[in-house]
């Protein structure tokens, strides 16, 4: 076994570590190396996932729902928080260092092409994740885009069951562009010929306007998930309770351990999809299902690691996903208490923007930086940033944060899942 983990840590350090966005051309030749493994993305329907939130909150929830209704369903996500190998699992059980290990293996000797050294340890997961999914005979694969979309790695797949599109905004902006039209044509690029596209609520009109374009281009149905689907009834840090409107399936009150508001609308996507699995003959359970919600837990998504002051980690980490995260907590503290936000920020965010909401919600800042050398912000451009911040040295320092609380006050970690990383001795339940 200790020679596999020292094969498995070589493989990875192996790996280029780079982030390859080549274009059509890499796309292609990316198809090819697919096609020489015998395409096994042909074995088993595909639930495709792009968007720039809420995208890794629906491909859970949607894994977590259809495991509870009986199926084995493997699940590509990303980025991992805790485990590089997280990223792949089937029904909630990570890939393991030898069964990694045995699929690089088979993968480099089926390999027909000489630059196959070329590809990056992006590509190469989403290549041992197809052929782990085949090997496992998963019933369905939950796949989540790394980035963007038309040019990303999952892009390779011969077809999908469905597509979704969660909730597009600004972020990757460098890459993707700097307008709404040109990010949302990027995560329209996943959009095949005939099938099902499931839009989710959307805060600019022009993704809709993309969307319609690229469905009715490739003659395929387009279900927009409205804004009102659910209704909140009830919520605290840790719990919320909805009403659908429309769904058959999951029933009318749907409850989360989580009080995340921002949740609503990633429900009501999961709903419109168990809609359309329901209509094409999977046998999805009503109650099974929302045992399955109530019991839906993802972690760094408005995670309360303690109460008495309220202690949350969420990885929010652009302009929308920070706002989103403290208007819920604003709503929550209802003026009770403190509202103390921890926050790092990759050199690459729109931090500016960030700072100004932050400053909006919050009563003291903390800042920290990201556990990432090349691409966090450094200290002293975050204390530029944030003028009466004070510095928090190491995630040790959040004792004395929590010491100076009042149990009516309200911590919140985010701006980065390398943030998040920093604080993974604070997770009881890892």
């Amino acid at each position: 076994m200790e020679n596999k983990e020292n094969e498995y840590h070589t493989i990875i350090k192996s790996m280029p570590n780079v982030m390859s966005f080549g274009g059509e051309e890499r796309i292609k030749w990316l198809k090819g190396i697919l096609e020489d493994l015998g395409n096994p993305d042909l074995n088993y329907s595909i639930i495709h996932i792009a968007g720039t939130n809420g995208k890794g909150s629906t491909g859970e929830m949607t894994a977590t729902v259809l495991e509870k209704n009986g199926y084995k369903v493997g699940h590509f996500a990303s980025p991992a928080i805790w485990d590089d190998l997280e990223q792949i699992s089937v029904n909630h059980i990570n890939i393991s260092q030898q069964a990694f290990t045995q699929e690089f293996n088979s993968i480099k000797k089926q390999i027909k092409r000489e630059d196959s050294e070329k590809i990056s340890i992006f590509e190469w997961f989403v290549l041992i994740a197809l052929c782990f999914f085949a090997r496992e005979k998963v019933d369905l694969v939950i796949l989540e885009v790394g980035l963007g979309g038309t040019e990303d790695a999952t892009n390779i797949i011969q077809q999908s069951l469905l597509t979704v599109i969660t909730s597009i905004s600004y972020d990757h902006t460098n890459i993707l562009g700097k307008t709404i039209k040109k990010i949302a044509e990027a995560k329209a690029g996943i959009i095949r010929p005939d099938q099902t596209v499931i839009l989710a609520p959307q805060k600019f009109k022009m993704v809709k306007t993309i969307v319609k374009k690229s469905t009715a281009e490739f003659n395929s149905n387009l279900v927009i998930v409205e804004n009102d689907r659910m209704k909140i009834n009830n919520f605290n840090f840790t719990h919320l309770e909805m009403s659908d409107r429309e769904s058959k399936i999951a029933g009318s009150s749907i409850s989360l351990k989580s009080g995340a508001l921002y949740q609503k609308n990633n429900v009501a996507t999961l709903l419109s999809i168990l809609d359309y699995l329901n209509f094409k003959g999977w046998k999805i359970n009503r109650d099974l299902s929302n045992k399955a919600l109530a019991s839906f837990s993802i972690p760094a998504r408005y995670q309360v690691l303690q109460e008495n002051p309220t202690v949350i980690l969420d990885g929010a980490h652009n302009v929308d996903g920070i706002s989103n995260l403290l208007k819920s907590v604003k709503k929550e503290t209802a003026e009770k208490g403190k509202i103390r936000v921890v926050f790092g920020v990759l050199a690459d965010k729109d931090y500016a923007k960030m700072s100004k909401i932050i400053a909006e919600y919050a009563d003291d800042i903390f800042l920290i930086e990201a556990d990432n050398q090349s691409r966090s912000l450094k200290a002293n451009l975050l204390k530029q940033v944030f003028k009466n911040a004070h510095f928090l040295k190491s995630s040790d320092e959040l004792d004395l944060v929590i010491e100076k609380s009042t149990p009516d006050d309200v911590i919140v970690v985010a701006g980065s899942f390398y943030v998040v990383k920093e604080f993974k001795k604070w997770i009881k339940d890892l």
